[in-house]
C-alpha cells in the first residue's frame, strides 16, 4: 500500500459540556501543586502558547506531538495554554473551553 506522507488531521472535540477549564487528574511531575489555587494539584503540565485566537492555538497543538488538548480563555485578554498530559475533567467556567485533539488521519510515522 501507499504511504500518506501528509501531516496528521486532527479534529477538535469539546472535553465537557458546559464549558470549562482542562484539568488533569494530577499535575505533571515537573509542575507542583500549588496551595493557593482550589484545584492546584489538577491543573495539569501545559505551556501557554502566544497567539491571537482559538484557532492559531488549534494549529499550535496540532504541530505539537505531545499536545494533547488546548484550553482558550478569554477571562483577561485571550490566552491559550496547550496541556501534555490527559485531560480528566473539567473546572466549570463560563470564560473558558477545554479542546482534546483528536487524530482523524494518523502520522506519517505510524505504521499498521
Amino acid at each position: 500500500p501507499a504511504i500518506d506522507l501528509r501531516a496528521p488531521e486532527f479534529a477538535w472535540v469539546a472535553a465537557s459540556t458546559p464549558q470549562g477549564a482542562c484539568r488533569s487528574k494530577r499535575g505533571g511531575q515537573q509542575q507542583p501543586c500549588n496551595p493557593h489555587v482550589a484545584d492546584g494539584c489538577m491543573l495539569g503540565l501545559f505551556q501557554r502558547a502566544h497567539v491571537p485566537s482559538e484557532e492559531a492555538c488549534k494549529e499550535a497543538c496540532a504541530r505539537s506531538e505531545r499536545c494533547v488538548a488546548i484550553e482558550v480563555s478569554t477571562g483577561e485578554g485571550f490566552k491559550c495554554e496547550m496541556h501534555f498530559v490527559e485531560v480528566t475533567h473539567i473546572a466549570p467556567s463560563s470564560r473558558a473551553a477545554c479542546w482534546i485533539k483528536m487524530a482523524t488521519r494518523p502520522s506519517a510515522h505510524s505504521w499498521p
